[in-house]
């Protein structure tokens, strides 16, 4: 693997983390929102849960899958 594939990798891997505190922080902040109602902010949260939280590692193992399986890394 040479430098530029490996900073390549770090950089995303760097990402991932600065957009997983993102999202706790758009939840924390959401929960505490008091312009919003009560059923809203629990939808809003669930929802920014599930995508910060959980779709973007699903579709980051989509991608990796992809790429094994097409030979090219």
């Amino acid at each position: 693997m040479s430098w530029v594939q490996f900073l390549l990798i770090v950089q995303f891997l760097v990402e991932l983390v600065i957009f997983h505190y993102v999202g706790k922080y758009y939840i924390k902040r959401t929960e505490r929102s008091t312009q919003l109602s009560e059923q809203i902010a629990k939808l809003s949260v669930k929802m920014a849960s599930f995508i910060f939280l959980k779709a973007i590692y699903i579709l980051v193992f989509i991608v990796q899958v992809m790429f094994i399986l097409s030979g090219q890394v």
